[in-house]
């Protein structure tokens, strides 16, 4: 959908429509930002989009290009200041985890930093014949983009090209 002329009423229009977007409209709206948008107001749209990510249309390449936003303190921004203190307490090398199932892909960008939450979410949805796998793998944390905390699951956001040494153990699906 086209915007109107001036700065102020493209940035307006965004702004209404994306307060009022469901869900899934979301991210398709994070897309087709104004580039008039600040800086603070695009992270804070990004991190808000991100928290509904299990609902969002988006492929994991839209993810990585609005994470990758050339913007002064980018991660800073997208982070609440007890999450910026975690991120900055954590060891160089950073061991995280990822659980899969049928559902969602080993190479994803979001991770945890807890063990238990990973296996739940690797033994979500699964079937009684199949089983889901528990990635525990490293990452420095320089390179982790946030830590979000906001639903409980010490979510690490990093690219999957900086995880390494990983390592793969079978969960079963709940009964």
């Amino acid at each position: 959908m086209p915007y109107a002329d001036s700065t102020g009423a493209i940035l307006d229009e965004w702004r209404a429509r994306f307060r009022l977007a469901n869900h899934r409209e979301r991210g398709q709206l994070l897309l087709e930002l104004p580039p008039e948008l600040p800086a603070d107001e695009y992270r804070v749209a990004v991190r808000d989009a991100w928290q509904d990510s299990d609902r969002q249309p988006l492929a994991a390449e839209d993810w990585r290009r609005l994470f990758s936003a050339e913007l002064p303190g980018r991660a800073e921004g997208l982070m609440k200041d007890e999450e910026r203190k975690r991120l900055a307490g954590l060891p160089e090398r950073v061991e995280v985890f990822r659980g899969v199932n049928a559902w969602n892909h080993f190479s994803g960008l979001s991770w945890t930093l807890d063990r238990e939450r990973a296996e739940w979410f690797g033994a979500r949805l699964v079937t009684d014949e199949g089983a889901g796998v528990t990635i525990a793998a490293r990452v420095l944390r320089k390179r982790i983009i946030a830590v979000f905390d906001e639903r409980g699951e010490d979510e690490v956001l990093v690219f999957p090209r900086y995880v390494r040494n990983r390592s793969y153990n079978q969960v079963r699906g709940e009964s």
